[in-house]
């Protein structure tokens, strides 16, 4: 949106995500993941502004009930590259319908 002499500012960025989740029913309802997002930016050459890196595991409760717990390592572009971290401990619960 422009309003008067101010430039707007448009980010366009291509979201990647891929996704390993092992079930095995000898696992008692344990399914281990890890996962890798990648932000592209559009506007650079698909360079990579911020990377997503996770790792947990969810337990199925009955059919409709899980919860899920990991690590995600947040890396984020700057002067340097992929150098800014965040560190993030996750949890969650899911309802299937």
């Amino acid at each position: 949106m422009q309003r008067g002499n101010e430039n707007a500012s448009n980010k366009h960025h291509l979201r990647n995500r891929f996704k390993a989740e092992m079930t095995n029913s000898r696992m008692n309802g344990w399914s281990p993941f890890a996962s890798v997002e990648m932000f592209n930016n559009l506007g650079k050459q698909f360079q990579i502004d911020e990377m997503r890196i996770a790792a947990g595991t969810s337990y199925k409760i009955n059919a409709h009930h899980a919860i899920n717990m990991g690590y995600l390592l947040d890396l984020k572009r700057s002067a340097g590259g992929l150098d800014k971290a965040l560190h993030v401990l996750t949890s969650g619960y899911v309802y299937h319908i």
